[in-house]
Parts: structure tokens; sequence; C-alpha cells
């Protein structure tokens, strides 16, 4: 389950 935490950093990331 690595990958949903990448893509939480991306999304994160985005809405900065």
């Amino acid at each position: 389950m690595e990958d949903v935490k990448k893509e939480m950093v991306k999304v994160r990331a985005d809405s900065a």
C-alpha cells in the first residue's frame, strides 16, 4: 500500500 502514500503526497503537492 505504498502507492497510496505516494499518491497522497502528490495530491497534497498539487493542492499546495
